[in-house]
């Protein structure tokens, strides 16, 4: 993982992401919540 986070969805930019230069990107959409926010 390029984001090191004690949180189960950290809020990071892309700007964070473009900067760890990942070999490999995993987009996803979540249609549906299990939990409130």
């Amino acid at each position: 993982n390029i984001v090191q986070s004690d949180e189960e969805w950290p809020t990071v930019g892309w700007e964070t992401i473009a900067k760890a230069n990942p070999s490999i990107l995993v987009i996803a959409r979540m249609d549906r919540r299990c939990f409130p926010a």
